[in-house]
């Protein structure tokens, strides 16, 4: 259960991270761009080194697609609260 949690809350930040940088893309909002795009690489690392040397591979997968699943969700829900809604589009 400790590696399902384990893996669960690197794939849900990674996931939370990957989202909040999306809008903050969408929203042109540099200082939060740059920050989310260093936690998504440190994420990103440690993730790849810990499932690497993990014995039980088929448990912490399964954290990581459960955290991935829930994670997006989270994302989207803060980052609205960070940044409201998208900019309109402007159609030529």
């Amino acid at each position: 259960m400790k590696t399902f949690i384990l893996f669960f809350a690197l794939q849900f930040g990674l996931y939370f991270l990957m989202t909040v940088n999306y809008r903050a893309i969408g929203h042109a909002r540099y200082f939060w761009t740059v920050l989310t795009d260093v936690l998504i690489a440190t994420a990103q690392f440690w993730l790849i080194r810990k499932v690497g040397a993990s014995p039980e591979t088929v448990i912490a997968w399964g954290g990581v697609v459960c955290g991935g699943a829930t994670g997006s969700p989270a994302g989207i829900y803060v980052s609205n609260k960070l940044f409201g809604d998208p900019p309109a589009t402007v159609r030529a």
